[in-house]
């Protein structure tokens, strides 16, 4: 066996050689007989001697060593008869113990010498816990534990009031979460979320070592109001279109009308009997009023299933509105009163957006009228000169024609009589 360095402590090396035992061999305790009693009155000890039949004690370990001393008593102590001593009167440390001592004789006079009936007593060491100083914290920053030892002295000490071993520390010149307070939930009622800040004491985050607090966490006031629907009744008719109700109850409270089910809804056992109609042949005249016809049945068991009084109409009048036709006017007034003119007047289709008119049949727009001649002026024949030279006069005859259609203008009647024979005469 030898030291890897230098600082071995001798004390503490370990054995090199260690007994053992041959069971082949027989080695025994050898003990001798009890002696007196070490007392001449009460209790005492006995002691005999028990040595191994081997000079080498260890060899004799694999056997019980016999007891080399025992307890005794003497009652007898000349006139007085003592009894054993009770238990000491503490557990454990320094207590007291009593016997009784009864004299032999009737006459307690007689006995002299009383032996003791009280005497102090020692029982094992109190038990004690003992602690030594706490270590260190384990972290520098943040929250640790600290460690001491605990050790129990003078026998089995009572377990539950053991001192701690161990305890929590926590280094407050480290960084350290400081949380603020939660806000309110998000929502009034239902599942909602609070939230906080969470910060570090430090300005260097990474000095809080410890987990980080929540920053988030669920929350609920109380239950949301909410919509209650029950089952849907029966349809209000045996057949056709009816409606359904159901009994819809706000539950916690008051609901909002906008998310309120429908009470109620249409429904439809099934088809009742019912007149149907096929579709309206063309009309019989496209103007002026014709006639249009249909099928018309019943939808049912028989004819008679479906009520009479609302049988659909099979025929009905069809284009009521007037055909098309031409539409005159009023003359106009003649452009000329004699020697013909014209007249004019508006002529329209009416009705046109049903159709078209007959062109053949379209009236005439414009007549002739003033038919008679204009009224004019007739000259005769110049009349001879009254003289032949020095200036004569010569006339004639003039009339107005067509005078029963009006007069004459006179800005174009022409001229009666005209100057003749200007020549000077010969002299």
């Amino acid at each position: 066996m030898r030291c890897p360095g230098d600082s071995c402590n001798l004390n503490e090396k370990p054995n090199a050689t260690r007994p053992c035992f041959n069971p082949d061999c027989q080695t025994v305790w050898v003990t001798g007989n009890w002696g007196e009693c070490d007392v001449r009155c009460g209790e005492g000890v006995q002691t005999r001697q028990v040595y191994c039949s081997y000079d080498d004690e260890s060899l004799c370990s694999a056997f019980e060593m016999p007891e080399s001393t025992r307890d005794c008593f003497v009652s007898r102590c000349d006139a007085w008869i003592v009894t054993r001593w009770g238990p000491c009167s503490a557990k454990c440390g320094q207590g007291y113990t009593t016997r009784n001592a009864t004299c032999v004789y009737p006459d307690s006079r007689n006995c002299s010498n009383r032996p003791d009936i009280v005497k102090l007593c020692q029982e094992a060491h109190c038990t004690t816990w003992t602690t030594g100083r706490w270590s260190p914290c384990s972290v520098t920053c943040g929250r640790g534990s600290q460690r001491r030892v605990v050790s129990c002295h003078g026998g089995q000490c009572d377990a539950s009031s053991k001192p701690l071993s161990t305890k929590d520390c926590v280094m407050l010149s480290c960084g350290q979460w400081i949380p603020s307070n939660w806000s309110e939930c998000s929502t009034s009622c239902g599942d909602g979320i609070q939230i906080r800040d969470v910060r570090c004491s430090d300005v260097d985050p990474r000095t809080c070592t410890d987990s980080k607090p929540a920053v988030k966490r669920y929350c609920k006031k109380q239950d949301c109001p909410f919509w209650s629907v029950g089952d849907w009744q029966s349809c209000s008719v045996s057949c056709g279109n009816g409606t359904q109700r159901r009994n819809v109850t706000c539950i916690n409270g008051t609901c909002s009308n906008s998310t309120k089910p429908v009470e109620f809804q249409p429904c439809n056992p099934g088809e009742c009997p019912a007149w149907r109609v096929g579709e309206w042949t063309p009309c019989s005249r496209s103007c002026g009023s014709g006639f249009q016809i249909r099928i018309v049945y019943c939808d049912g068991e028989s004819y008679s299933s479906c009520d009479s009084s609302i049988k659909p109409r099979s025929n009905k009048r069809c284009n009521k509105v007037p055909c098309p036709h031409w539409t005159t006017g009023h003359w106009s007034a003649c452009s000329k009163s004699c020697n013909g003119g014209i007249q004019r007047r508006n002529v329209s289709c009416t009705n046109s957006h049903v159709g078209e008119c007959a062109k053949e049949r379209e009236p005439s727009s414009t007549q002739k009228c003033g038919e008679p001649p204009c009224p004019e002026w007739t000259v005769g024949l110049w009349s001879k000169c009254s003289k032949s030279c020095n200036g004569g006069i010569q006339s004639r005859i003039l009339s107005c024609n067509n005078s029963h259609v009006g007069a004459c203008p006179e800005s174009s009647k022409p001229a009666r009589s005209q100057t003749c024979g200007q020549l000077p005469c010969p002299e």
